[in-house]
């Protein structure tokens, strides 16, 4: 859609304000000829269509003016206002405001409003002065805010950094990352892809706001030690922007990039920092105890040895993230809820007992995170109890596959089925036999069954299983 001319948009701002006006007063107002004015409304309506007139003069079609929303940069209505005034460097009056958002003057003052619960959870608010707006509070929690709202808006596709791009004019995204993923490999360090995207957001709105003279005055809540590979990393990162973008980043802002690396990297070299030696014992053991009592609650039996340093290590990320306020982002977490209930229960049921032993918040995204884990441990412990199951019926071979079919269907993943004649039993390392056959003995379970499968055959072999197994 093509952009009104400055004229034009004080024209459609004008009808705004005034409800209605004649072509007389609008001339006027914006010191031109009725007949410009006649042309250049003829100009709007042409790809627009928003000014209407009468013998009472011209008014706003307010359906089709807030319309024009959808041609915005931003892609979600509600909040564009917020962003405007988040992303602005200095006060906006509110006409001006209405008139960059195509939509009245009430309609705005009702998204405002709206804006005040978003705020009021980072301690920011809006300020007025003579029709003046702007967004008052520490710069920390509204470069929070400018990035979870980013986040929100484009989790579709958070795979994908270059859907970022529209909200940061001047920071090419596939470089910042690039670049941020050479300097941290740089220190022997590596960041995994899924907290990549989320740190290169985070630090371009650091750039960003930096860039329009917003640095951070306020200590961090998380601070780092100068020797700490967070605030080496962040320090060379400030350096080679400071340069780039002429910023004169203080103290603050070292500390703040350092507290958004933190639990987001870890060391390539695990021959030199073993994963044991990076945590502390009882750090490791505590981590141990948490799991088994989770595991323990739902029955669940699982050995879990081989994934405790792992799975500890992420802990230790996640509990660093959540002290530093900058959780990771994991948009998969909705399918996880929908897909794997019991799984996600676990998950939710070990993420409250990290949360009480250490005094920290965990959001969905990090729970998200802990369900994945969690996840792979189960699928591990399936397949290490698979049962192989041998499917024997010889007297009725014109049902014969029809039934092997069926027990395809019914049977759990866990089991494994096998096929054959007797000859074949005999030479198989099996755990059961589902037979239509009459034998006489073998020493592993065998349930004899109907050629038609039914509902007490079903549940004979439902029976047998849960007794091969623990987990169900």
């Amino acid at each position: 859609m093509r952009k009104l001319t400055t004229r034009q948009s004080k024209i459609v701002q004008e009808i705004n304000t005034h409800q209605s006006l004649t072509g007389k007063e609008l001339s006027i107002l914006l010191n031109c000829s009725v007949r410009t004015i006649q042309n250049e409304i003829m100009a709007i309506n042409r790809s627009h269509k928003i000014i209407e007139s009468s013998n009472k003069g011209y008014t706003l079609n307010t359906s089709a003016y807030e319309a024009i929303y959808q041609s915005s940069k931003y892609p979600q209505k509600d909040n564009e206002a917020l962003k405007i005034l988040l992303f602005s460097n200095s006060s906006i009056h509110i006409y001006d405001l209405a008139d960059q958002l195509y939509v009245s003057i009430t309609t705005l003052e009702k998204h405002l409003k709206t804006y005040q619960d978003i705020l009021k959870e980072y301690s920011l608010s809006i300020i007025r002065n003579k029709g003046y707006l702007h967004i008052e509070g520490n710069e920390i929690y509204k470069r929070q805010l400018i990035k979870n709202l980013i986040i929100n808006e484009t989790q579709g596709s958070f795979i994908n950094i270059e859907s970022f791009s529209p909200y940061f004019d001047n920071i090419e995204l596939s470089k910042t990352k690039s670049f941020l993923e050479k300097i941290i490999h740089d220190h022997d360090y590596s960041i995994d892809r899924v907290y990549a995207n989320t740190l290169t957001v985070s630090l371009s709105v650091a750039l960003y706001r930096m860039q329009t003279h917003h640095y951070i005055d306020s200590e961090i809540i998380y601070q780092c030690t100068k020797n700490s590979i967070e605030y080496k990393i962040a320090t060379k990162i400030l350096e080679y922007y400071k340069e780039k973008y002429q910023l004169t980043p203080t103290k603050n802002d070292i500390q703040y990039i350092s507290s958004l690396i933190i639990g987001q990297i870890k060391p390539n070299d695990t021959v030199t920092n073993p994963i044991d030696s990076l945590l502390d014992t009882d750090f490791i053991q505590n981590i141990h105890n948490i799991l088994k009592s989770a595991f323990r609650h739902y029955m669940l039996d699982i050995d879990f040895s081989d994934n405790i340093y792992s799975f500890s290590m992420h802990v230790d990320g996640l509990i660093k993230r959540s002290k530093a306020m900058q959780p990771a982002y994991n948009y998969a977490v909705r399918s996880l809820k929908s897909d794997h209930p019991f799984i996600y229960e676990v998950a939710v049921y070990i993420a409250n007992n990290i949360k009480k032993a250490y005094n920290i918040q965990i959001n969905d995204s990090e729970i998200g995170f802990i369900c994945i884990y969690i996840g792979s441990l189960v699928e591990n412990a399936i397949y290490r109890t698979q049962i192989y199951c041998f499917f024997l019926c010889e007297n009725y071979h014109q049902v014969k596959q029809y039934l092997y079919n069926k027990l395809r269907k019914i049977l759990p993943d866990t089991i494994q089925l096998i096929q054959g004649t007797f000859e074949n039993l005999q030479n198989q390392s099996v755990d059961l036999v589902i037979t239509t056959d009459n034998i006489v003995h073998l020493p592993i379970p065998v349930i004899e069954v109907s050629p038609f499968l039914t509902l007490a055959d079903i549940d004979k072999i439902n029976k047998v299983i849960s007794n091969l197994t623990g987990l169900y």
